[in-house]
């Protein structure tokens, strides 16, 4: 499985101030950008094509934002939710 894709929708889903529903709609079921977030599934090329479209991204911004997206990931699942709050306003600003 590409890990990775579903972090980097996410990041970018929020960076926007989208929720699943917006991003989903007319593509695929909420449910199912919810499993591709949290790398549950591989979705479809043509999927994945679709939702980065919706989110203005292509996947050389994905792959080059891969390691910050994972380092950003990673510090929000350690960090209490005032410091997680605190950290996505830093990092939504800088990125």
């Amino acid at each position: 499985m590409n890990q990775g894709i579903g972090k980097a929708i996410k990041f970018h889903r929020l960076k926007r101030g989208l929720t699943q529903k917006e991003v989903s709609e007319g593509i695929i079921s909420v449910s199912y950008l919810s499993k591709i977030e949290n790398d549950s599934i591989e979705p479809p090329h043509e999927v994945v094509q679709s939702i980065y479209e919706r989110l203005q991204i292509t996947t050389e911004q994905t792959k080059y934002h891969k390691r910050y997206i994972n380092e950003w990931f990673d510090t929000l699942l350690k960090k209490s939710f005032i410091q997680r709050i605190s950290c996505m306003r830093i990092i939504l600003k800088i990125s």
